[in-house]
C-alpha cells in the first residue's frame, strides 16, 4: 500500500477543480474565517502547516503526516477553496466576513532561493526532480540529462528571461502573477513582516500564534561575501566542495539588474508591501504601483492567444417548458499580458448540444464576444442565450463551449455541462 491508498483511507480523491488559479489553491479556515492565498518560497510551508491547524478539519494529523502539499493538493481534505463546491467557494471569495492575506518577498533573493533549494542543494530529491527536469530538458536541448550535474545561476536566469512569467513552475513564476484575480486581499505581508501577521492572526482567532523566520535553502547564507556573483557560471556539481554559499555568490550586478527588469511588477508589490499595502486587488491595481511593465504589446497570434485563455462554467445549466435557458462561462486570461481578441475576425463562443455518443443533436448556436481585448491576469463573464428544442427535453444531453476567432477553433470547455429541463430560472 502507497501512501495514496493509506490518505484515501481518510479523504476522497480530488477532481479537477472548477475555480481558477490563485482561487483554487486558497488555504480556508471557516471556523476563524480566514483565506490564505500562498506563494511558493516565501513562508508558504509554515503558513499552510499553520491553516491546517486553523481548519478545524478532520485528520489534520494525517494531512501533517504525509506532507501538507502533496495530500491537499491531491484529496479533498476541506483545507483548500477548490474542496467547496463552486458557489459556496464563490460565496467565501465574495464575502468581507473572510479575512484574506497573502506573503511575498524580494524578487531576486527568492529567485535565488529557489535555484538553490531546487537546482542546488536538494537537487536530487525526486520531489524537486518533478519541478527542474523539463527545465533542464529545455537549457540542454535534450531529453537525456544529468540533474546531478544541473546548471548554472546564468543558465536558469537565462531560462526565466526568455519565458512567458505564465509558463513557469510556481517556485520562480511571477509572485503578482501567483496573486492575481479578482480577490480583494485585506493585507499583503512580506516576508520580514512575520511577526506583524502572526500578530493580526492572533487577534483575529484568539490563539496565541508565532511564526519564526521563513526557512533559507543556501547554506551559511548569513555569510558576506566580497565576491558578488562568484559562482554563477558554475554547475551544481562542481559548487559541492566549495563548503560556504550565500546568496551574495549569486547576485551577479548584471544578473540582478535583469531579474528586477523582469519582476518589476513584483518589486513594485514588495516595496508597497514594505510600507504596508491593505485592501488591495492585483488585477487592478498592481499594474499602477510604480513600475512599468516588461511589455505591454498586446498578444495577436491565435495559438498565443488559445495557451493564455481557459473556459469556466458552473457544470449546468437549466432550460424551461418551451426549450429557452441562460449559461454563464467564465472566460480567464492567465498570461501577464492582454489578448488582442479581435485581430484574427469576430471572435464567438460556439455551443454544441451533443447525446452521450457525442453526436450534435442541434444546429450549433454562436454568441458573439463584445470584448475586443482581454487584459492580462484578468476574467470576464459571458452570458449564453440558449435553445434546447422541446421534444429534446427529455434527452441526456451535455452542451460543450468552444471560443473561435473566424473559422479557427481555439479552446474547448473541458467539462460538459448537463442539460435540465426546469422551471425559469435565474441563473445568479
Amino acid at each position: 500500500m502507497n501512501w495514496l491508498d493509506d490518505v484515501g483511507q481518510y479523504f476522497s480523491r480530488a477532481g479537477e477543480s472548477q475555480l481558477p488559479q490563485p482561487q483554487m489553491n486558497m488555504f480556508i479556515s471557516e471556523r476563524h474565517k480566514l483565506l490564505y492565498s500562498p506563494v511558493a518560497k516565501c513562508a508558504c510551508t509554515t503558513l499552510k502547516h499553520l491553516m491546517v491547524d486553523l481548519s478545524g478539519a478532520e485528520h489534520r494529523d494525517i494531512i501533517l503526516k504525509f506532507g501538507v502539499h502533496p495530500v491537499t493538493a491531491n484529496f479533498n481534505t476541506g483545507v483548500l477553496l477548490k474542496d467547496y463546491a463552486p458557489e459556496a467557494a464563490n460565496k467565501v471569495l465574495s464575502s468581507d466576513d473572510y479575512y484574506k492575506f497573502s506573503v511575498i518577498r524580494e524578487p531576486v533573493s527568492r529567485t535565488i532561493s529557489a535555484y538553490s533549494e531546487k537546482f542546488l542543494v536538494n537537487r536530487t530529491l525526486p520531489g524537486n526532480v518533478l519541478h527542474t527536469i523539463d527545465l533542464i530538458r529545455s537549457v540542454r536541448g535534450r531529453s537525456a540529462v544529468d540533474t546531478y550535474e544541473g546548471i548554472s545561476f546564468r543558465e536558469f536566469v537565462d531560462y526565466l528571461l526568455a519565458s512567458d512569467p505564465a509558463d513557469l513552475d510556481p517556485h520562480w513564476s511571477s509572485q503578482h502573477y501567483q496573486l492575481a484575480s479578482a480577490v480583494r486581499y485585506n493585507d499583503i505581508f512580506c516576508v520580514e513582516q512575520l511577526d506583524q501577521l502572526a500578530a493580526r492572526l492572533t487577534q483575529r482567532t484568539g490563539q496565541a500564534i508565532s511564526l519564526g523566520k521563513h526557512n533559507t535553502s543556501l547554506r551559511h547564507d548569513h555569510v558576506y561575501d566580497t565576491s558578488p556573483g562568484r559562482y554563477v557560471d558554475k554547475l551544481p556539481s562542481e559548487l559541492d566542495d566549495v563548503g560556504i554559499l550565500a546568496p551574495g555568490d549569486f547576485m551577479d550586478p548584471e544578473l540582478v539588474s535583469r531579474l528586477q527588469d523582469y519582476f518589476c511588477e513584483d518589486m513594485a508589490l514588495y516595496d508597497a508591501a514594505r510600507k504596508g499595502l491593505s485592501d488591495f486587488v492585483p488585477q487592478q491595481s498592481g499594474m499602477r504601483l510604480g513600475h512599468q511593465p516588461v511589455s505591454t504589446s498586446p498578444v495577436t497570434d491565435m495559438p498565443a492567444i488559445a495557451r493564455s485563455l481557459t473556459l469556466y462554467s458552473k457544470g449546468f445549466f437549466a432550460v424551461n417548458a418551451s426549450g429557452h435557458g441562460v449559461l454563464q462561462i467564465l472566460i480567464v486570461n492567465s498570461k501577464s499580458r492582454p489578448l488582442a481578441l479581435h485581430s484574427n475576425g469576430p471572435c464567438y463562443l460556439a455551443c454544441r448540444l451533443r447525446d452521450l455518443s457525442g453526436n450534435l443533436l442541434a444546429p450549433i448556436q454562436y454568441h458573439t464576444l463584445a470584448i475586443d481585448t482581454l487584459q492580462g491576469n484578468s476574467q470576464a463573464w459571458e452570458t449564453l442565450s440558449l435553445f434546447v428544442p422541446p421534444e429534446l427535453g427529455n434527452t441526456p444531453s451535455s452542451v460543450t463551449v468552444s471560443m473561435q476567432i473566424g473559422d479557427s477553433f481555439l479552446i474547448e470547455d473541458l467539462s460538459p455541462l448537463h442539460v435540465t429541463c426546469a422551471q425559469p430560472i435565474r441563473i445568479q
